[in-house]
């Protein structure tokens, strides 16, 4: 979906996208946290600013997160 040329239309799938890897791969932060980077970068392409700020958020989020468990972990 990063790959369209319609912002719109990879916002779309994207959006789907990281909604079903929350709900069906929960524990997948790194593909979770790549697909809200990509979703923020398409809402930034559509001029979306708080959807943006939003997929960034939680991104950075996941991402302190996974960096937490890694850290448990060892």
């Amino acid at each position: 979906a990063a790959q369209l040329a319609e912002p719109a239309e990879a916002w779309t799938i994207l959006q789907s996208g990281c909604v079903a890897l929350e709900r069906f791969l929960p524990d997948d932060l790194a593909r979770r946290t790549r697909c809200l980077f990509h979703l923020g970068r398409a809402a930034t392409e559509l001029g979306d600013d708080d959807d943006a700020a939003s997929a960034f958020r939680a991104a950075a989020q996941l991402s302190e997160l996974s960096g937490a468990r890694l850290l448990e972990a060892a």
